[in-house]
């Protein structure tokens, strides 16, 4: 197994991805909510986190969910982690053995190999074309448990996994018996229409791990995330993230939970929508009035990145060399195995973190 890494080693400069525009975030609420649950007078929150998380943010968050991404769930459902990596990190605990396989999207999130591989497990690519993952025409090998996905909006790709895929993902893994592990990866920030119902609510079986986090909704440093997972496994999972995690941090759970219920979260996330989907269509404009021909962008109105691949060959050390002298900085995309069709061609553009006016000087490129 051999996967090429496309993590996080260089994090400032313009375009770097999956960062959200912390500036943007309202921390004089955030820090009045801490002070509010941070002092004696809460004590109780001072301790270990018992069952999963905070009772108010588990059903702040199964509340939130049911409304925006018609997730079926009950707050005894959700398990509170310190974002992506514990998640996949507990699933892969608890899901498969050390040697079985876990088919990531190839290409994908450079989190997954990275975790999977550092748990003991096998990871295999499973083929992406323009409607995701195409589970049914991908080899799945025999000790395969776990298959993921980001049917949302794909990273890096930027597809957007329609319904009729989606049914027949589900189709194919119920006849493989896998687990699916669904990361809503960049769901609140659609700019053409509501996003699509998650693949948990489509799901009858009971074999749909979601998984989600408040990094790219708040900022980056808030390390939050969580899992919502069948009914029959919620007991085990909360159990396991106890034991393995000794999870704390209740006062920051407690002021997450009245940022949601107090309307905060959704307030922002609005005003996070229209300032994104603006910089998407600058960066777009740019890119093709500059480029013309020598690039496709990923066609998704949506996320916090833009998928751009070369028609033609490029020294693609060269440009990405020559861009971090410029204080730009081009993300790479994971694969699991190298691609022919695609590599040495792609790069990441992130354009969370710059803003219109920080923006501009650089898309002309």
């Amino acid at each position: 197994m051999s996967f090429l890494p496309g993590g996080m080693g260089h994090t400032t400069g313009a375009f770097v991805p999956g960062v959200a525009d912390s500036q943007a975030f309202p921390f004089h609420i955030w820090k009045r909510l801490i002070a509010r649950h941070l002092s004696k007078g809460n004590l109780a929150l001072s301790g270990y986190a018992n069952h999963g998380g905070l009772s108010q943010l588990r059903e702040a968050i199964a509340g939130y969910l049911k409304i925006s991404r018609s997730v079926n769930c009950e707050p005894a459902q959700i398990i509170i982690t310190s974002g992506t990596h514990q998640s996949v990190d507990l699933c892969a605990r608890l899901l498969a053995d050390v040697g079985d396989t876990a088919i990531v999207e190839n290409p994908c999130h450079w989190a997954f190999p990275t975790v999977f591989a550092a748990s003991g497990l096998e990871v295999a690519g499973g083929n992406v074309n323009d409607y995701g993952l195409d589970l049914e025409n991908s080899y799945v090998p025999p000790r395969t448990k776990i298959v993921v996905v980001t049917p949302s909006h794909h990273y890096p790709t930027g597809v957007v996994m329609p319904l009729s895929r989606r049914l027949e993902l589900l189709q194919s893994a119920r006849a493989h018996n896998l687990w699916v592990i669904e990361d809503d990866y960049d769901s609140e920030f659609r700019y053409d229409g509501a996003p699509l119902p998650s693949l948990q609510g489509l799901d009858n079986d009971g074999r749909v791990i979601y998984i989600g986090t408040f990094s790219k909704a708040m900022f980056a440093g808030v390390r939050m995330g969580f899992l919502v997972v069948p009914s029959h496994l919620s007991k085990a999972f909360s159990r396991a993230s106890t034991k393995l995690f000794r999870p704390g941090a209740l006062h920051l759970q407690a002021a997450l939970a009245d940022f949601i219920y107090e309307g905060h979260f959704s307030q922002h996330i609005r005003k996070m929508r229209g300032e994104y989907s603006s910089r998407q269509d600058l960066l777009r404009f740019s890119l093709e009035k500059s480029l013309g021909d020598i690039v496709r962008l990923s066609s998704a109105r949506a996320g916090l990145h833009v998928f751009a691949q070369f028609s033609a060959d490029v020294n693609y050390q060269s440009v990405i060399n020559e861009s971090k002298r410029e204080g730009i900085f081009l993300g790479t995309p994971c694969f699991v195995k190298n691609i022919p069709a695609l590599e040495n061609r792609c790069f990441v553009l992130g354009f969370g973190e710059y803003r219109l006016r920080k923006l501009r000087p650089v898309c002309n490129l």
